[in-house]
């Protein structure tokens, strides 16, 4: 049974990055975020206001999925959730150095907009798998 569990996840895995690569449905965040653009007329003062917001709102779904996650899993699949975030967490470190080295030097208020957009899509895209994690374990 433990062998159809694992299979199950991984082709979750694999069905879940065509599903991200498509996605049709807007994420509430987004959602939010274009709504702030629109308020601020899409300024580039503005718009960046709106992603240090939307990513402050990525990092908090983060931890809150997380968090759930975390409680419907057994000691063992905790830990390798534990150690599969605290991994995850490098390499965010070391993407958002490696984006901010892109823009260092270069003038004009848009690059701080384009680091933010970056950014936001390192959080997000481990939010929405960590959303996928949670929806199957929520359906078992």
């Amino acid at each position: 049974m433990n062998k159809l569990k694992t299979l199950s996840i991984f082709t979750l895995l694999l069905i879940s990055n065509t599903i991200f690569s498509q996605e049709v449905k807007q994420h509430f965040i987004d959602k939010a975020c274009d709504s702030c653009f629109a308020k601020n007329d899409y300024t580039n003062l503005g718009e960046n206001t709106c992603l240090q917001a939307a990513l402050g709102k990525w990092d908090k779904r983060l931890n809150e999925v997380y968090t759930k996650l975390k409680k419907l899993l057994n000691t063992g699949q905790q830990q390798a959730l534990l150690s599969s975030q605290q991994q995850w967490l490098k390499y965010r470190n070391e993407e958002f150095k490696f984006i901010n080295a892109q823009v260092k030097d270069l003038e004009g208020s848009m690059y701080p907009n384009i680091v933010l957009n970056a950014e936001i899509t390192v959080v997000k895209n481990r939010v929405l798998i960590l959303e996928k994690y949670l929806s199957f374990f929520e359906s078992m």
